[in-house]
């Protein structure tokens, strides 16, 4: 803290309402939420018992707004509470007193019966009836009875009905703790409203005859809940999800529901569409000229007026956002402006051209059709796209929001790539665009994008183009293209050869993305040692030896980054030791690694930061973690910072104890258990820079008893990594936090962490 701060601290007044209306705040709306599969306290951020070290001050005022709302999530977060409300009963600060709101996610032992004996004040409790046989409710059924809450809350299992001991224990006690609360006015039900034990705890609280208002999620449980609290004073019925235009009419309908239901409405399709037709009525309104008649620019000269007008509409059609972004290519918000008049229509034609994003199996024919009815539009024309190409730098350009769908680093399943190749039809199509495209010597693309992006889930074709259309590209194109992603396609393979003089042209060319199995030979003897001066990334989808053999000679100044995907059957080998020691990042199926020994990959690339291997084979089978064992051989990877292992390592998981439509997490394949077990023996003196572990399509747990079983969290919480300060992150990117334990170095600062949130 500033040193000015410490001489003028603020009052705790002031203190504690910015802390309470924001970093210590828990939503009522998060704390009562009994419908999620996945708790929404289930996250892996800071605690927030980390504000109470920042002073005394803070500390003061901060406990009790740290115990109000309480959210215990494991049996060492429970033991933890209990074990400081101990040490606190009798005096000043007790710390049970300032517990109003109590949040218990499962049934955690004898350790709840001291923390409900120690918090006189809970008003509002939550109760989770997911309990296993060998989870123990008899600390909750003990302590149960010694509050007396005005708000209850029940959370019940989406997929099964639990007929165990401790559950069954915990039902009985709460129907029995029911006939005792004088208090319990507000009652909010689970998902699972029919369940049997809930019935009879809808029969305790219609006996009580007490409660004033009901939480549901449906116009189903609404009626139910009416129906069997039919005794009760109830004022309200509140349904918390919006309901459907059928149900809001039987509500209406109904005297005794339209009298205690409150509810909010989805909107119909045709709501939908009249408030779209009245938004643009509006919208239509208020641009009307009061003056119908008048001509804008009507002084300006014909040059000034489409000038001025050009520009507007270049910023209208969104050209600089569709230069860097194609996820949202939306044409119905430009169309309508090249219909207004003659003019927009000749004005903004190359503008909704410059940027062109097409599907390779409809969209070749039309806008070939187009080019030959407007040739001027070729100049006009900046990237060339299919609807799922790939990222030209996917390492840093990737939004945040498109993290969670590149969940694997190649498309296995699906047809096989050579489907594409004998679609001839596709093919001439494809040869068709390009010889309109390529007629104009004035062209000025700065990218082609023609291959699929190998994140997508699903298989689409790639646009090929001949070895002349490349050829012809690289002669009208080559000194403006910055990035290139080709398909060089042949009906007669063998007898087809890249003409490699093309790679001289390219003079600008950043990041390159190859897929062909065509030899590649210079036409005339020329010296291409330095072709592609500027080339950083270099991906490679398919490949022969010829083109790892023309890639080993040049001599590459700015490459840094190389991905080599599953299909490449050229010898990669001489390339690596040609150009690794430039190499950043290297991104490499492991199944291509086994003919080499693993220290080799660190020998080429010795300046490495970020190594990212595919853990799958062509099958999407799990490679076997001994062709990644580090321990056989020495190496030094002094810079190495960052290592991927992808793979859908979702798939295997297989399930053994819960059925297929269960929310909990399956059991890991063995395989799995191997590769979590192989990275806690990785030599991490060899890796110095080593900080992080990526395994994407991985997600970390969320409930206590999945914690013990799951491979990743062992690994993530070992010694070695531990000691090492290595982390692992998961799928969004989110490093594993160690949480509390029972036992332990954690155990001593239970006084200072407070309850986990």
């Amino acid at each position: 803290m500033p040193s000015n701060m410490l001489g003028t601290p603020l009052p705790d007044e002031i203190v504690s309402e910015i802390l309470s209306l924001s970093a210590l705040r828990v939503p009522d709306d998060a704390f009562a939420d009994n419908y999620s599969e996945t708790s929404p306290f289930a996250t892996y951020t800071e605690s927030t018992s980390a504000y109470l070290l920042v002073c005394k001050s803070w500390l003061r005022v901060a406990t009790p707004l740290l115990y109000n709302v309480v959210v215990l999530r494991s049996q060492a977060q429970a033991q933890a509470l209990a074990l400081t409300l101990s040490k606190n009963t009798g005096k000043s600060d007790d710390l049970g007193r300032f517990i109003k709101k109590l949040r218990v996610e499962g049934g955690y032992g004898t350790s709840m019966h001291t923390i409900l004996q120690l918090s006189p004040n809970i008003t509002d409790l939550f109760v989770s009836f997911d309990i296993l046989a060998d989870d123990a409710t008899d600390g909750l059924c003990l302590g149960l009875p010694l509050i007396n809450p005005t708000r209850l809350i029940l959370q019940y299992d989406w997929h099964r009905d639990q007929y165990n001991q401790p559950a069954n224990a915990l039902v009985q006690t709460l129907i029995n703790c029911v006939e005792h609360w004088d208090r319990l006015i507000f009652f909010r039900a689970p998902v699972q409203y029919i369940r049997t034990a809930m019935r009879q705890i809808y029969d305790a609280l219609a006996k009580k005859k007490q409660l004033h208002a009901v939480d549901t999620m449906s116009l189903d449980a609404a009626s139910h809940l009416q129906w069997r609290l039919r005794d009760c004073p109830l004022s309200k019925i509140r349904i918390l999800f919006p309901v459907p235009p059928e149900d809001a009419v039987d509500i209406e309908s109904s005297s005794q529901l339209k009298a205690l239901v409150e509810y909010t409405t989805i909107e119909s399709i045709e709501e939908q569409r009249l408030k779209v037709l009245q938004e643009q009525e509006l919208h239509q309104q208020s641009i009307l000229s009061i003056n119908p008649l008048f001509v804008p620019l009507a002084d300006s000269s014909a040059e000034a007026r489409d000038t001025i007008l050009s520009r507007i509409l270049y910023f209208a059609m969104e050209v600089p956002q569709r230069a860097v972004n194609w996820g949202n290519q939306s044409r119905g918000r430009r169309v309508p402006l090249l219909l207004v008049c003659k003019q927009f229509h000749r004005l903004g034609l190359p503008h909704f051209y410059t940027h062109i994003v097409f599907d390779p199996k409809k969209d070749f024919t039309q806008l070939v059709n187009i080019l030959v009815r407007h040739p001027d539009l070729r100049a006009s024309i900046k990237t060339l796209r299919t609807d799922d190409a790939a990222l030209c730098f996917p390492d840093e350009a990737t939004p945040p929001n498109a993290v969670g769908t590149a969940l694997i680093r190649e498309v296995i399943h699906g047809p096989n790539p050579s489907w594409a190749d004998r679609g001839i039809a596709h093919y001439r199509n494809s040869i068709r665009l390009f010889s309109q495209l390529l007629s104009s010597p004035t062209i000025g693309l700065t990218e082609v994008s023609l291959v699929n992006d190998p994140t997508a889930y699903y298989f689409r074709a790639d646009a090929p183009i001949s070895v002349i259309s490349f050829t012809e590209l690289a002669t009208t194109a080559g000194a403006s293209l910055h990035f290139l992603s080709a398909y060089i396609y042949s009906p007669t393979p063998f007898a087809s050869v890249v003409d490699a003089t093309a790679f001289i042209s390219f003079t600008q060319l950043q990041a390159l993305e190859w897929k062909s199995i065509l030899n590649i030979a210079p036409k005339s003897k020329v010296d291409l040692r330095d072709c592609l001066p500027q080339l950083s990334r270099l991906a490679i989808h398919r490949a022969s030896d010829s083109f790892f053999d023309l890639f080993s000679l040049m001599r590459l100044p700015s490459l840094r980054t190389v991905e080599i995907r599953h299909e490449t059957r050229g010898d990669f080998e001489e390339f690596l030791q040609t150009h690794g020691a430039k190499l950043t990042t290297l991104d490499i199926p492991l199944e291509l690694l086994i003919p080499l020994q693993t220290s080799d990959i660190f020998v080429f690339c010795p300046n490495m930061i970020e190594l990212r291997l595919a853990c799958f084979d062509r099958h999407n089978n799990l490679v076997n973690p001994l062709f990644f064992d580090l321990t056989m051989h020495p190496f030094s990877a002094p810079h190495l910072q960052k290592i991927t292992l992808s793979a859908n390592w979702y798939w295997h998981m297989r399930n053994q104890d819960y059925p297929l439509r269960s929310k909990h997490r399956t059991m890991p394949s063995e395989t799995l258990c191997d590769w979590a077990d192989n990275i806690r023996a990785f030599p991490f003196d060899s890796m110095p820079q080593l900080s992080e572990i990526s395994i994407p399509t991985m997600s970390w747990p969320t409930i206590e008893r999945e914690l013990a079983r799951d491979p990743w969290v062992r690994t993530a919480e070992s010694d070695t990594l531990q000691d090492a300060k290595v982390s692992i992150s998961d799928t969004n990117r989110v490093k594993w936090r160690p949480r509390l334990k029972l036992g332990g170095r954690m155990q001593k600062i239970l006084s200072l962490e407070g309850p986990p949130k």
